[in-house]
């Protein structure tokens, strides 16, 4: 996982700089926070997370030159949050939005698309709705293995949130095929 507390203070001075050098509301600065969000919501410490997360989002809804998969990271890192805290409907709506904004500029069934339904479905493992955790990391699968075929490292987490969810729903040996 590395040093996430080095990166944090790295990240705070670089934060610092960019709204030095560009201001509070400017794209690279949103992209800072978003950075910085992250990293604080990978160490478990969403309340210092979500006020950096806010800010982004906030800064990339109202800027029309902020690319799609931008605001869709921005949505996904803000609705992980959500869940994390346990505001599930508020993490369903902003992965919904997310979805959307990728969707809707044409950037959909990417990448992207593929990690945002692997963190609903892992919210639907949280809310116990197993069936849609399945048929959600089902899709994220089939859209990884279309771009990159069966090696494709970033098929893991689709695996781990299908054989969770499998598992969770009594169904032993689908959970034991996507753990395998």
């Amino acid at each position: 996982q590395g040093d996430l507390e080095g990166a944090a203070r790295s990240d705070q001075e670089v934060l610092a700089r960019r709204q030095k050098t560009w201001g509070s509301n400017h794209p690279d600065t949103a992209y800072a926070l978003n950075n910085l969000g992250w990293i604080y919501l990978e160490l478990g410490r969403w309340q210092q997370a979500e006020p950096f997360l806010r800010k982004n989002v906030e800064i990339t809804r109202h800027l029309s030159s902020t690319p799609a998969p931008r605001y869709a990271g921005a949505l996904a890192n803000w609705g992980h949050l959500l869940d994390e805290k346990g505001d599930y409907a508020g993490a369903a709506l902003a992965f919904d939005q997310a979805i959307e904004a990728l969707t809707s500029s044409g950037k959909g069934e990417g990448r992207r698309h593929a990690q945002i339904l692997t963190l609903q479905a892992m919210l639907q493992v949280d809310r116990g709705k197993y069936t849609d955790a399945i048929q959600l990391a089902d899709h994220a699968l089939a859209i990884e293995k279309k771009l990159g075929g069966d090696g494709e490292p970033a098929l893991a987490s689709g695996l781990l949130a299908q054989g969770l969810a499998s598992l969770l729903a009594n169904d032993a040996g689908r959970a034991e095929a996507s753990f395998r």
